[in-house]
């Protein structure tokens, strides 16, 4: 087990009685309840399964359904839906429930800190189910028990009570900084941040990281994977086996709004000239922080991937007479991989994920190695996608990678009982378990909040490690052993 902890507040004891580790309707118990990053949707889900939790009955809606869950924070009136997962083990009245609302990882941390609870459109209840939307790699999702109708005593459960976890592939001071920043930028309840391909909008909404104690629990490290759509395979398309490969500068370059052309990625002469459209996320996304502090925001290229940007939505790809080139804005995950599997010559980044990247979602993509460092496999296989056992890790384990994150869970401080149980069954799938990382990212400090590592100290692991420098945690062992410090405060 991994917990870090990370926030300790003044409470009274009104505010306390929010924290209690299961939250009870009847004799109904929530044993985990949370909201937060997509990458974590399927591993909770099988952790639910293999800890009994579906025995009762499983439940699963689809973000696209009008009707589906959202999470109701009492700060604001902006609805954050997503798909969900409702599992359950018992009969009415002595049920323990396990659910989980895949939005992203600010909305996760916001809503934990902000007490906020499922809700849905106007009070009414959660529509049928919309067909097991759960993605196991290795696993036969056809084992879970057919989707059910949600009972009445469990969906009273679920909204009556606040979330006890949230998902993150961000630590909570970067998911602080990145709604900060998009304050500043411009964005707001009224100019909200648009998709340059729906009608799809993200809201920034305000919160602090004092409103409930916390504690920080890692699950593994993710890879963020770039690819390419492929379907134009002729001479300096990007679907052609000269491009396998990007640097990170040029990465870098598509995205500050530099760079525009294939040639720019295939290293070969003479070729005609095609434009890249390059899919880029929103600001409150995790990924979008992770990516960003890697790449373009990294000490080496120093820049950003709203360098330039003076519309909304962001669409370069009609500001210029005969380039049809440039930068595009998607939100969320699905639509990032989407547009970029339906439009030629486009470049996209996402967290990997089996289903994410399966061949129905994403079969007209490949994925490229960035600074030649394969994220997935061993070795590099024609940016094909692995399964199963030809998922290694490999260079993410060992830090080569340059673009990763640990998935977490924000808890309440000290999380015992059947909170703990719960989080105790969970087995990393599609990550590399936490446990199983040699390598760690420096903390820097974040506002008042100073760094630490919590690697050797005892202490709180505090501050963000976005884009943090990546070391051997035994550099910090030996760096603690001969001078009583840690290594904080490093950028990659």
């Amino acid at each position: 087990m991994n917990y870090m902890k990370f926030l300790v507040a003044a409470t009274s004891v009104a505010a306390c009685s929010v924290l209690t580790q299961t939250a009870s309707f009847a004799q109904n118990v929530v044993v985990f309840g949370g909201s937060g990053s997509s990458a974590l949707f399927n591993t909770l889900a099988r952790a639910a399964r293999t800890a009994g939790f579906a025995n009762g009955g499983t439940y699963t809606i689809a973000s696209g359904n009008a009707s589906a869950g959202f999470v109701n924070d009492p700060t604001t009136t902006v609805a954050e839906r997503g798909n969900l997962f409702v599992s359950w083990s018992g009969t009415a009245g002595s049920r323990r429930i396990v659910y989980y609302l895949s939005v992203d990882s600010t909305v996760g941390v916001r809503a934990y800190q902000n007490n906020a609870a499922l809700g849905t459109t106007g009070g009414g209840s959660f529509p049928a189910p919309s067909g097991n939307a759960i993605t196991i790699p290795n696993f036969n999702t056809g084992s879970f028990p057919n989707d059910v109708a949600l009972p009445a005593d469990v969906e009273t459960t679920i909204k009556s009570q606040p979330f006890n976890a949230g998902g993150t592939d961000i630590a909570p001071a970067s998911a602080l900084e990145t709604t900060q920043r998009t304050f500043a930028l411009g964005y707001s309840a009224t100019n909200p941040i648009r998709s340059s391909y729906s009608t799809a909008t993200v809201t920034p909404v305000a919160f602090n990281l004092s409103g409930r104690t916390s504690s920080l629990f890692n699950i593994g490290a993710s890879p963020v994977v770039v690819f390419v759509n492929r379907t134009d395979a002729a001479a300096g398309g990007l679907g052609s086996s000269d491009a396998n490969n990007i640097n990170r500068f040029t990465l870098a370059g598509f995205y500050t709004g530099d760079f525009l052309r294939t040639s720019d990625i295939i290293p070969t002469s003479g070729l005609s000239e095609k434009f890249v459209t390059a899919n880029q996320r929103e600001l409150l996304s995790g990924t979008y922080v992770t990516f960003e502090f890697n790449v373009p925001q990294s000490i080496a290229v120093n820049s950003s991937q709203e360098n330039g940007v003076a519309e909304n939505p962001l669409n370069e790809t009609n500001d210029t007479p005969g380039i049809t080139g440039g930068r595009r804005r998607v939100v969320g995950t699905g639509q990032m991989i989407s547009s970029t599997n339906t439009v030629a010559n486009s470049l996209g980044y996402a967290f990997w994920s089996t289903g994410s990247f399966s061949a129905n979602a994403a079969g007209n993509t490949k994925y490229l190695t960035v600074d030649g460092v394969e994220p997935l496999r061993d070795a590099y296989v024609n940016g094909v996608y692995p399964s199963g056992s030809d998922i290694t890790f490999k260079n993410v384990r060992n830090g080569s990678y340059p673009i990763w994150a640990i998935l977490r869970l924000v808890l309440p401080a000290a999380p015992a009982g059947d909170l703990a149980a719960f989080t105790g069954a969970i087995s990393p799938d599609d990550v590399v378990p936490a446990n199983e990382l040699l390598v760690f990212r420096s903390f820097r400090g974040s506002g008042t909040i100073s760094a630490s590592n919590g690697i050797v100290t005892g202490e709180s692991a505090r501050g963000t490690d976005s884009g943090g420098a990546v070391f051997l945690i035994n550099n910090e062992i030996n760096f603690s052993t001969d001078t009583g410090l840690e290594l904080t405060g490093f950028r990659q």
